[in-house]
């Protein structure tokens, strides 16, 4: 493995922390978004984990909230605005 990737364990131990968190909230799914996720993926680029990308940025887009990530290929989607963290 990756030393920036976490194994199946420690990555549900973050998640449980992130729950515990009061910046972090759950939000359900919005109208709409399933038809912005599919304008996402009738994009030229729409390959590999482009899939999943799109649909956080459709997700985040429809909530009107700021993606926080580590990934910076988020930024391919200029509307998104994401907040790109540095490890």
């Amino acid at each position: 493995m990756g030393e920036d990737l976490l194994t199946p364990g420690a990555a549900m131990a973050v998640y449980r922390e992130l729950c515990t968190d009061a910046r972090v909230r759950f939000a359900h799914e919005r109208a709409g978004v399933e038809m912005l996720w599919m304008s996402f993926m009738a994009a030229p680029m729409a390959t590999g984990s482009v899939w999943t990308d799109a649909w956080l940025a459709a997700f985040a887009l429809s909530q009107g909230i700021r993606l926080v990530t580590f990934d910076a290929g988020m930024q391919r989607w200029a509307m998104l605005d994401p907040e790109i963290l540095r490890p």
